[in-house]
């Protein structure tokens, strides 16, 4: 049985609408690169352009440094003492008592070494200036200020950099003096804690000595 008119039509026309699609997309294809082909061409085309530009920065540079302190502190530290002493007469009579007193002085010497680190830091204006080539003459001056910030900021590190490493040193040499005094008042404290009931046995002892030899001397010469 032979098909219908209407569907030997429809057969008849598929090809030429396949042609007729891929002919339509063939040209959109061909439209599209071409335009991309005009936007480069609009982007380079002319000769590079010289920019250039100035900028001036203010920036912080900072630094650390690390500082090593000896403090010695002293500290003289006392202790007095009473002492009578009585010895008898020579002929086995009465006595003669003697009160004497004495003290005994010493000074504690005490160092500590410390460690400390410090930091440092100076604002530093700097301003360079520098060129850039481009076609399109905004993208040479965003590269020409771009390069000159570059370069100040180079600039300012170099200036900045002595003065802040400067100013870290000097911290961190106050902050090792201000650690190693405050440990050497906690050891002298501790030291003299320690040394007082010594130096008050010591004053002791003496003032005894000297109680006891006035009182011979004096036995001795009494009528």
């Amino acid at each position: 049985m032979r098909p219908g008119l209407g569907r030997r039509l429809r057969r008849a026309a598929r090809p030429s609408l396949g042609l007729a699609l891929t002919g339509a997309g063939a040209l959109i294809a061909v439209v599209a690169i071409a335009s991309g082909l005009g936007d480069e061409n609009d982007r380079a085309t002319g000769p590079p352009v010289r920019v250039c530009r100035s900028e001036t920065i203010r920036t912080t540079v900072a630094r650390r440094a690390k500082a090593r302190e000896t403090v010695t502190r002293r500290r003289p530290i006392s202790a007095g003492a009473t002492v009578t002493a009585r010895e008898a007469f020579p002929d086995g009579g009465a006595s003669v008592a003697v009160t004497a007193s004495a003290t005994a002085r010493r000074t504690l010497v005490v160092t500590a070494r410390v460690s400390a680190v410090g930091r440092g830091s100076v604002t530093v204006p700097a301003r360079a200036r520098a060129c850039a080539r481009d076609p399109n003459r905004d993208e040479a001056g965003f590269r020409a200020s771009l390069r000159a910030k570059q370069r100040a900021q180079a600039r300012a590190q170099r200036i900045g950099a002595p003065r802040a490493l400067a100013a870290a040193r000097r911290d961190a040499t106050d902050r090792a003096r201000d650690d190693g005094g405050r440990q050497a008042q906690s050891r002298l404290r501790s030291a003299a804690a320690e040394q007082q009931p010594e130096l008050e046995r010591q004053a002791t002892d003496d003032a005894r000595l000297k109680a006891r030899a006035n009182a011979q001397a004096r036995a001795l010469t009494s009528p």
